[in-house]
């Protein structure tokens, strides 16, 4: 199978280059402006037929900016990573502090594979697939200049990976190395590749095993009974994970979070400070620690500490099957859901030891 111009390059940076071709489809005269108009109609769901469209990418640190008459549109592409809710909310005290733009009507979008639930922010989803949509309508049947091969060039691509991620999302199964290979170098998965169908060669040469990963994990958490408890979708070195969230445990003047965490075959019941990324080790509590201790003591856990962070947690010495990632679906899910049912009453009543 030929590789597609748009994916020779886009390995590099991928997020980058679509960001620059969404600022080239819109500055140059690949399409009339009546066309831009209605692209950006679709992307937005305005009705307007706007006199000036201006793009500029990179403003500070702001990946797209979008001005349309008196409209701001506000884009950060996220494909392979995703945004904490603090830095998108730093990027909109930018905008609201950017006197280029104040009495501007600001609308705020974060562009991704699928859509992220970005509930709470004041940021609106936007998928690649919702982008594909937008331009596929003005594809050339007959191109015979350069800028219009470009076009459909791009097309190309954004199609071939809109469908793999729809392959993934329908047969997770056949993406093995989504989920073993999110921690190798690119070298170590070359040399395992033999076997891997163009699928899996895409999501190797695309790197987008972690990003995979975590969209996988938000299907499954959305699907599992979670009472209510928070979460959330991070990843480490390379591997996705879910923390949920039990219990806020108030000891003294701090605050620490009680939860569950899944990260590849891996589970851990975990304590950490609500600050974490301003945390010291010193400033976990010893009861904490003590209490941590005892319940290690059980033959199925296994004690951990980390070196510098208010943070520990006990995890199971016997991880979850080889081939959780080959189960079905749901069978994932209940075996998510039965770990859950099993960890939930240890920490409530770890939480109960703290306050007593």
């Amino acid at each position: 199978m030929s590789v597609n111009f748009f994916e020779s390059i886009g390995i590099a940076g991928i997020e980058r280059i679509h960001s620059q071709m969404i600022y080239w489809i819109l500055k140059s005269d690949v399409l009339l402006f009546s066309q831009k108009n209605k692209i950006i109609n679709e992307l937005f769901k305005k009705e307007q037929g706007y006199k000036n469209i201006e793009i500029v990418t990179e403003h500070k640190s702001i990946d797209i900016l979008i001005k349309a008459d008196n409209c701001v549109f506000i884009i950060e592409n996220k494909l392979k990573t995703s945004e904490h809710s603090s830095q998108l909310e730093k990027y909109k005290e930018v905008m609201t502090d950017d006197e280029n733009f104040s009495g501007h009507d600001k609308y705020y979008y974060y562009l991704s594979l699928v859509n992220e639930d970005k509930t709470g922010t004041g940021w609106q989803n936007l998928s690649y697939v919702n982008f594909y949509e937008a331009l596929r309508k003005f594809k050339f049947n007959n191109p015979n200049k350069a800028e219009q091969f470009i076009f459909n060039e791009y097309l190309v691509s954004l199609e071939r990976l809109i469908s793999v991620y729809g392959s993934f999302d329908l047969n997770h199964r056949a993406f093995a190395n989504v989920f073993t290979d999110g921690s190798k170098t690119k070298d170590e998965k070359y040399k395992i590749s033999k076997n891997y169908s163009l699928d899996q060669l895409y999501v190797l040469d695309n790197q987008l095993e972690t990003i995979f990963q975590k969209y996988f994990i938000e299907k499954v958490a959305k699907k599992l009974n979670l009472n209510g408890n928070k979460y959330k979708i991070d990843e480490s070195n390379g591997t996705a994970l879910l923390q949920i969230t039990f219990e806020g445990l108030n000891m003294g003047d701090a605050t620490f979070i009680v939860g569950l965490q899944f990260q590849g075959r891996a589970v851990k019941l975990n304590c950490a400070s609500d600050d974490y990324k301003n945390s010291k080790k010193e400033d976990l509590p010893k009861k904490i620690c003590d209490i941590f201790e005892v319940m290690a003591e059980c033959d199925d856990f296994r004690l951990n500490h980390s070196k510098t962070k208010a943070y520990i947690s006990i995890s199971e010495k016997e991880k979850m099957d080889s081939d959780l990632w080959q189960k079905p679906f749901d069978d994932i899910c209940k075996i998510f859901n039965d770990k859950i049912k099993k960890f939930e009453p240890i920490a409530k009543k770890f939480c109960q030891s703290c306050k007593n």
